[in-house]
């Protein structure tokens, strides 16, 4: 399977075997990607109004819209949200390697062998 976002020849594609009512397997059978990247697609891009309708060129707007926007904007906007995930990335730094983390659990214990206090 392909990797990546998808074209917008993909998305013309897509566009086109809707047309014919092909499943979401069957379409990412034929466009090398998995069906549940189509089904995604779909859903993310797809027409808003109840027809449930797909186009193309607004799907592939769509897109080039949602990967020019920051992603952090949420967690920074948000200060309680941001105090946490630093505070969360400050503790997983801390004790990053498995056997940091066995030291630190196990830090009062004596009887563990020399290597792991």
């Amino acid at each position: 399977m392909s990797q990546g976002h998808l074209s917008s020849e993909e998305r013309y594609v897509i566009y086109h075997l809707r047309l014919y009512g092909l499943s979401r397997r069957e379409i990412g059978r034929r466009l090398g990607r998995a069906h549940t990247t189509i089904g995604r697609e779909l859903r993310r891009n797809g027409s808003r109004m109840v027809d449930g309708n797909y186009w193309h060129e607004t799907a592939h707007r769509r897109a080039l819209e949602r990967r020019r926007r920051p992603r952090h904007r949420r967690r920074r906007s948000n200060g309680r949200l941001h105090a946490y995930v630093v505070a969360g990335a400050d503790r997983r730094a801390a004790v990053a390697r498995p056997s940091d983390r066995c030291r630190h659990a196990h830090r009062h214990r004596d009887h563990l062998p020399m290597g792991l206090r």
